[in-house]
């Protein structure tokens, strides 16, 4: 489950990077990353 997490974080963070983030993406990727915690709470 960490080491999963941390993967989702480095994607994340390498495609940031690239994109040169809008608003939007930063919108998205909040939104992203709560529901991937919420998924790993409810577990």
């Amino acid at each position: 489950m960490k080491t999963s997490i941390r993967w989702g974080i480095s994607v994340a963070v390498a495609v940031f990077l690239y994109t040169r983030p809008n608003p939007l993406w930063l919108l998205i990727y909040t939104i992203g990353i709560i529901t991937l915690l919420a998924r790993e709470f409810n577990r």
